[in-house]
């Protein structure tokens, strides 16, 4: 094996305790430290700090990072379902009451083989339309609603 520089051979063996030996190597160095005199002039503060952030680096090494797989990089970050519904952009803001979020909860549409999509919308207008909200916003209102009156595949 040809290197640059010239390593002692015990450092290149296999260490199948490498977390214990590299403890006892940090520990060994503390001591080394420690043991040469230190400038008067650092105050106890100062020292507490650095002894801290010893103490967090060293629990940052331990903690290994997650291990990721080339499949993981394949897989799709962002949310898995896209909503077709698109609200509206408006400056007026509108309140949601649990009370229509229940009504409207209580109707909800499955997609089931003996369910009618068009009777599911009927129903839903008829419920919007007791809410008493403006002709302006009722676009708005049946877009922001009209998630939460469907469940399972529908959704």
């Amino acid at each position: 094996m040809i290197l640059r520089r010239k390593v002692p051979e015990n450092q290149l063996e296999f260490d199948s305790e490498i977390e214990i030996t590299a403890r006892r190597n940090q520990s060994r160095k503390r001591r080394e430290q420690q043991s040469q005199p230190r400038e008067e002039s650092s105050t106890t503060f100062d020292r507490d700090t650095q002894v801290i952030q010893e103490e967090i680096s060293m629990v940052e090494e331990r903690i290994p990072p997650p291990r990721r797989t080339l499949g993981d990089y394949a897989l799709q970050q962002g949310p898995k379902h896209f909503s077709s519904i698109t609200v509206l952009a408006t400056t007026k803001v509108f309140e949601m009451k649990p009370t229509f979020l229940n009504l409207i909860s209580s109707h909800q549409f499955t997609r089931l083989d003996n369910e009618d999509p068009y009777a599911h919308l009927s129903t839903f207008y008829e419920l919007i339309g007791t809410m008493g909200v403006e002709e302006a916003d009722t676009e708005t209102v049946y877009m922001r609603l009209f998630p939460f009156s469907l469940v399972g595949r529908a959704k």
